[in-house]
């Protein structure tokens, strides 16, 4: 009877380790907040809260460091050149400590990305982040953009 108990117990307090108050786990409680605070009102300095300062990015970013300042300085140039910049999750799945996360970006070239000037242009495109959580904080990141279609849509290139 004990070790039903104590069994119970336990269940109860890893529960309690992977779920918030209102029954979502944890790491999609992280993801909701990065994409709906972080990414769609541009608040840069929710980073410091969400990434851990060990972080490891394993998407390539031409120009840009692969670790929690390269995020940074990427964000801040995304967020200069697509003021309404957003991303709307179309579905997430989680396993252990990463969660996957199917998304659409969608926003409207205004400064500078990469070089080319503002545009006026609309963008819509998709991607695929995979991301690892470890206390609270994103600490790896891998990812699959559809930066062609992008490039396409800035007229920056294209196909006959």
């Amino acid at each position: 009877m004990l070790k039903k108990i104590v069994m119970a117990l336990i269940i109860v307090l890893i529960s309690g380790m992977l779920y918030a108050e209102d029954g979502k786990s944890k790491n999609r409680v992280w993801i909701e907040q990065f994409y709906s605070e972080f990414m769609n009102k541009g608040e840069i300095k929710l980073l410091d809260k969400l990434v851990s300062d060990d972080y490891v990015e394993h998407e390539p970013i031409p120009e840009f460091e692969l670790n929690k300042k390269g995020l940074t300085d990427y964000f801040k140039m995304m967020f200069i050149a697509f003021p309404d910049f957003r991303a709307d999750i179309d579905f997430m799945i989680e396993e252990k400590d990463r969660v996957v996360v199917y998304l659409t970006y969608k926003g409207t070239h205004k400064g500078d990305y990469m070089g080319a000037k503002g545009s006026g242009k609309k963008i819509e495109f998709k991607a695929v982040d995979i991301i690892k959580i470890k206390d609270g904080k994103m600490i790896e990141h891998w990812g699959v953009v559809d930066v062609l279609g992008m490039m396409e849509q800035l007229g920056l290139v294209g196909f006959k």
